[in-house]
């Protein structure tokens, strides 16, 4: 890596909050590192460090999995993340390695992740924003193609990818791609692709030019109702010139 960008990552990047701690076996006598209280938001030495005060400072849903971890730790190496809340109450995410010594000693290394967490959590939130924005960049210009190479409008044109979404089974983005990259190299709309999009729009045609049906109150009762007279314009005309 070229030096200045290392530099530049570093100033960008600063060490997570770290905190080690150690418990003397026998005496069960824990040592808590400068970091270790300042993880707690405390100053160091301001407490005697004990199982107790160490659980209080362990968000409640989370307490019996670290109490696991450090019973674990005595015979092997084991870890988790956690929910640490501190003096202040500020909650803070960390992850806990929890090992032990020949002589019998355990030792835990704590580390803040709540920085790194956060920032991949915004990362994966702007990366489905992005990927939003595209799909519906694509979707517009595969509306435009149809609206350009079959003069309907807007609404009709994602009404017919839509529909070929939902018969193909297909994601809208997927077919509106495929819209696009034909009309983008060039090509004409031919083969399977048109014939369904032809065939679809066919079908969104067919439904508008259906009338609504409204069945009057006595055809809903079982009474017959009397049928409506049905005059054509011509005799309409006719007759209206025999009045004159």
């Amino acid at each position: 890596m070229n030096p200045d960008m290392a530099l530049s990552a570093t100033k960008t990047a600063p060490a997570a909050p770290t905190g080690r701690m150690s418990i003397e076996p026998g005496n069960e006598r824990w040592s808590w590192s400068d970091g270790m209280f300042a993880l707690h938001g405390m100053e160091p030495g301001e407490v005697v460090p004990t199982p107790a005060l160490f659980l209080r400072h362990v968000h409640p849903d989370d307490r019996p999995l670290v109490e696991h971890v450090f019973n674990a730790g005595r015979f092997e190496p084991t870890g988790c993340e956690y929910r640490l809340v501190d003096l202040g109450g500020k909650t803070r995410t960390v992850t806990l390695a929890v090992d032990s010594l020949v002589d019998g000693t355990v030792t835990g290394l704590l580390v803040d992740v709540t920085s790194s967490r956060n920032r991949a959590i915004a990362d994966g939130v702007n990366a489905q924003l992005a990927l939003a924005l595209e799909s519906r960049s694509v979707i517009d210009q595969a509306k435009g193609v149809l609206m350009s190479g079959f003069g309907v409008d807007s609404e009709l044109a994602f009404a017919c990818l839509s529909l070929i979404s939902q018969h193909r089974n297909i994601r809208l983005r997927v077919i509106a791609e495929e819209i696009r990259d034909a009309a983008a190299a060039g090509h004409h709309l031919s083969g399977p692709l048109l014939t369904q999009i032809e065939a679809t729009l066919g079908i969104l045609a067919a439904r508008a030019a259906v009338p609504t049906i409204h069945r009057s109150r006595t055809e809903s009762s079982g009474e017959s109702s009397p049928q409506p007279r049905v005059s054509s314009p011509r005799r309409g005309v006719e007759s209206s010139q025999r009045s004159a």
